[in-house]
């Protein structure tokens, strides 16, 4: 067995284990316990299924949005309304990307044509952009880390410490700088 095969292996288990875990998380009527198998299970590498082949690594439950694709996604209406206008070829933006959920679902609609700018201004969700593009393996995405805003140059973005909730507003008292266009 070669290396990838054994990599898409593992890749194989772990979709199928997350499964599993998601399943129970979402669906059993037992809640005790159902939060040290989420910490559990995100440790190791647990994965939100968005659609069928479109994946988002949980990796801090605390996380809302993390929290909230595990446990059944929200904004689900509001994905479909958004995916109708995609075709094959097409430039998306994805504005305040986040753990880049609409840019997974995007990135597959648009194929290896097509091109989406996923923009999150802050390093560390920034880069859970670019882990879940290497999950699906979506070459297509192209990570632009700044803040979109009506200023050029640099500008104060708030940002918490246990979540991904961030902003140009106050919303916390931790303050970093970022390239704003």
């Amino acid at each position: 067995m070669n290396s990838n095969s054994a990599d898409s292996a593992v890749g194989l288990i772990r979709r199928l284990i997350s499964k599993a875990v998601v399943s129970h998380l979402r669906y059993a009527p037992i809640q005790r316990g159902k939060w040290r198998l989420l910490n559990a299970a995100s440790s190791v590498g647990l994965v939100c299924e968005l659609e069928r082949r479109v994946y988002i690594r949980i990796a801090s439950p605390k996380d809302g949005m993390e929290k909230a694709l595990v446990y059944g996604w929200k904004e689900k209406n509001e994905a479909a309304r958004f995916l109708s206008l995609i075709r094959p070829g097409m430039t998306v933006f994805d504005v305040g990307s986040n753990l880049g959920a609409y840019s997974m679902l995007a990135a597959r609609r648009v194929g290896p044509n097509g091109r989406v700018h996923a923009f999150e201004p802050t390093p560390r969700v920034a880069a859970k952009i670019e882990r879940n593009a290497q999950l699906n393996g979506f070459g297509n995405i192209i990570i632009n880390q700044v803040a979109l805003s009506s200023d050029l140059g640099m500008v104060t973005f708030y940002t918490h410490e246990e979540d991904d909730r961030n902003s140009m507003g106050a919303v916390s008292e931790t303050k970093i700088s970022v390239p704003a266009t």
